[in-house]
């Protein structure tokens, strides 16, 4: 049997090797602890910033922490919730039984739904005649029109805007009913 030369390639290669084998001691003594599960930690009308945080203790005992994050897009993944202001995951089911209660309501009962349940609505509500009307500037999401639909209003194509009869239905109309019988602000008339 040779016995190895003493020769630096061979110290070096054994020096390697043990270098190696003490890294492999040492990341078996690491253990990753379980991530914490993803939450979401902003969101607007079409993102949402999901995060959680993966734990890992070393052999000496210190702790490392690692946060993972992403951002989920989608149109119209969320909406602004008319009586709270905050963004709100979207939901495209209308509760039909729900529209159908607040379809018959009158103005009265109506406007004070919407000052109690939606109050941005209620701000830009125009009452026209025993009818109340909401109209945007531009196309609101789908939720915003979910909503709309629960409490009662209907499109309206022709004027572009949402109406609710507040029990009174009529035929279409060809003439402005808001010069016929009036309008004002909901908010100019506090329930």
């Amino acid at each position: 049997m040779k016995a190895f030369p003493n020769s630096p390639m061979v110290i070096i290669l054994l020096a390697s090797f043990g270098r190696c084998q003490a890294e492999q001691a040492a990341s078996s003594q690491t253990s990753t602890l379980s991530p914490t599960p993803y939450s979401i930690i902003a969101n607007d009308a079409n993102s949402r910033i999901w995060e959680r945080t993966l734990s890992e203790q070393g052999a000496k005992g210190q702790s490392t922490s690692q946060i993972q994050r992403y951002t989920e897009l989608a149109t119209g993944l969320n909406y602004q919730d008319p009586t709270t202001g905050q963004w709100v995951p979207s939901k495209e089911e209308i509760d039909f039984a729900l529209r159908r209660v607040n379809r018959a309501l009158n103005t009265e009962k109506l406007l004070a739904l919407l000052h109690d349940k939606a109050p941005h609505f209620f701000e830009i509500a125009e009452v026209v005649g025993k009818w109340v009307w909401i109209q945007f500037s531009e196309k609101q999401p789908s939720e915003i029109t979910r909503v709309l639909s629960e409490l009662g209003f209907h499109w309206n194509n022709h004027r572009q805007l949402w109406q609710h009869p507040c029990g009174t239905i009529t035929e279409w109309a060809d003439y402005d009913p808001r010069k016929r019988y009036g309008s004002h602000s909901a908010a100019s008339k506090i329930v």
